[in-house]
């Protein structure tokens, strides 16, 4: 009895987790799409459109990625992709202020990963790291396979946060991601049913 107790109550919290996914996935941040969308449309009042034209096949395919993909999993390849199309939309927004590098063997391209995983991590560097600071900073991504293990970096340099910041981050992660908000809690979520290993870190110097 305790055994389907357990099967039933991992079942609840995964269809719970998909269910923030999805909700998740019909945000994709309005506020970053408006933003854009201005900016592209102010770009088309001045010039004669090339890179009017990358920057929307760009937004396209985060949209479609977004609204279109039903699988928990896809290839790791296709989330870089989406980090690539998010990244170029931000460095047209922000220039040489910010910089970010992918170092990732194309041998992993094929390990499946959880959807959405590396864009709302992406977008945080963005938001509440590179964006606050005058002087930009670069976001790293590093991808690798240790033993059985995959291990995914997202790290920055922006302005960092202060200790009490993180330990309550760090605390509210111990509470199954509750409290983390939306994105990076779904992720931690995510994360830690979905694999006997699975574990996020944070840090922050």
């Amino acid at each position: 009895k305790l055994y389907r107790h357990e099967l039933e109550r991992a079942e609840i919290e995964k269809r719970f987790s998909m269910a923030q996914l999805q909700l998740i996935k019909s945000q994709l941040n309005p506020h970053f799409l408006f933003n854009t969308l201005n900016m592209i449309t102010r770009m088309a009042q001045m010039e004669e459109a090339p890179v009017t034209e990358e920057m929307l096949v760009a937004i396209s395919s985060l949209l479609r990625y977004s609204l279109r993909t039903s699988n928990a999993f896809e290839p790791l390849e296709q989330e870089l992709k989406v980090i690539r199309d998010y990244m170029y939309i931000q460095k047209m927004r922000f220039g040489d202020r910010i910089h970010w590098e992918i170092h990732c063997s194309e041998d992993l391209y094929q390990e499946e990963v959880p959807v959405f995983m590396l864009q709302p991590l992406v977008e945080n560097a963005v938001i509440h790291g590179i964006s606050e600071k005058e002087t930009g900073g670069s976001i790293f991504i590093r991808i690798e396979k240790r033993g059985e293990l995959l291990w995914i970096s997202v790290a920055d340099t922006g302005k960092g946060m202060p200790p009490e910041k993180l330990a309550a981050i760090r605390k509210a992660a111990e509470t199954k991601g509750t409290g983390l908000g939306i994105g990076l809690g779904n992720i931690y979520r995510r994360i830690s049913s979905y694999y006997e290993y699975g574990k996020v870190t944070i840090d922050s110097s």
